[in-house]
C-alpha cells in the first residue's frame, strides 16, 4: 500500500505525511494551516533594518508628542517654528512608515491566503505618501491651497476616509494568521486587531474633535492621536524581531 509522504521542514528527510515528530532529526513538526501555511524557509530579507525602522518611528513620534506639548516654548504654546518642525518630522516619519510597510509586504510573501491584505499595504503606503505631500506643501507654497491649517485639516479628513476601509481589510487579513513556524503569529493577530481598533477610534476622534476640544486641550487630543498611531508599530517590531531570531537560529 502506498503511503503519502512529505519532507521534514528541518532536515528535509522524507517522513509520513501525518507525522508529528521527525524520525530522522527528532524535531516536532508545526501544525499545518490552510490559511497561513508559510514556506519552511524564509525568503532572503534583512529583518534588522525594518526592526530599527519601527524603533525610529516610535522615537520620532515621541519627539513630536513632546514638541506638541511645547517643551522649550513659552507658556507651553507651540510656536510657528515648532509647528514647522513637527510637520517636517511627521513627513519624515511617514516616509519611514512607507519603508516599513514595503518591508512587511515583502515578508508576507512567505505566507499563503492573505494576498489581498498584502497588496493593500501598497494602497495604504500611497495614501501615506499623498498625505505627507499635502502636509508639507504649504510650507514651500504658502497660500496656494489655502491656509496651512485648512490644508492640514482637509488632508487629514481625506486620508482617514481613504485609509479606514483599507486598514480594516488589512487588519482582518492579519487576524487570519493565528500561528506560524516563525513564531510571530500572535503578533500578526494583535496587529490586525490594533489596525482595526486604532483606525476606528481615530476616525471617531476626527469627527468628534469639537466635542473633545471642549473637554481636553488641543495638545492632549493630538498626543492621543500620536499614541494610537504607534500602537500597531510595536506589534510590527515584534514580528520582525522574531523573524530575525528565526533566521539566526536556522544558521546556528
Amino acid at each position: 500500500m502506498y503511503t503519502k509522504t512529505k519532507n521534514c521542514p528541518f532536515c528535509v528527510e522524507e517522513i509520513n505525511i501525518d507525522a508529528i515528530k521527525c524520525k530522522h532529526c527528532g524535531e516536532f513538526l508545526p501544525k499545518e494551516n490552510v490559511i497561513n501555511s508559510p514556506m519552511r524557509v524564509l525568503k532572503p530579507q534583512n529583518f534588522i533594518i525594518p526592526y530599527y525602522l519601527t524603533q525610529a518611528i516610535i522615537a520620532f513620534t515621541i519627539v513630536s508628542i513632546c514638541t506638541t506639548f511645547g517643551y522649550g516654548t513659552k507658556d507651553g504654546i507651540v510656536n510657528s517654528n515648532d509647528s514647522s518642525f513637527i510637520t517636517i518630522l511627521d513627513s519624515l516619519t511617514s516616509l519611514l512608515e512607507v519603508w516599513l510597510y514595503m518591508s512587511l509586504f515583502k515578508y508576507l510573501s512567505n505566507f499563503n491566503g492573505i494576498t489581498y491584505a498584502k497588496n493593500l499595504l501598497i494602497g495604504l503606503s500611497l495614501g501615506v505618501i499623498a498625505f505627507s505631500f499635502l502636509d508639507i506643501f504649504p510650507m514651500f507654497y504658502p497660500g496656494v491651497l489655502g491656509s496651512e491649517e485648512d490644508v492640514r485639516n482637509y488632508s487629514i479628513i481625506i486620508f482617514y476616509g481613504y485609509s479606514l476601509p483599507i486598514s480594516i481589510i488589512i487588519g482582518f487579513g492579519f487576524m487570519k494568521i493565528s500561528t506560524d513556524f516563525v513564531g510571530g503569529g500572535k503578533d500578526f493577530k494583535k496587529l490586525g486587531y490594533s489596525l482595526i481598533i486604532t483606525s476606528l477610534v481615530n476616525y471617531f476622534l476626527l469627527f468628534m474633535i469639537q466635542e473633545f476640544l471642549q473637554i481636553f486641550s488641543k495638545n492632549v487630543v493630538i498626543a492621543f492621536g500620536y499614541i494610537l498611531y504607534i500602537i500597531p508599530i510595536f506589534f510590527i517590531m515584534n514580528i520582525f524581531d522574531k523573524a530575525h531570531e528565526y533566521n539566526v537560529s536556522c544558521r546556528t
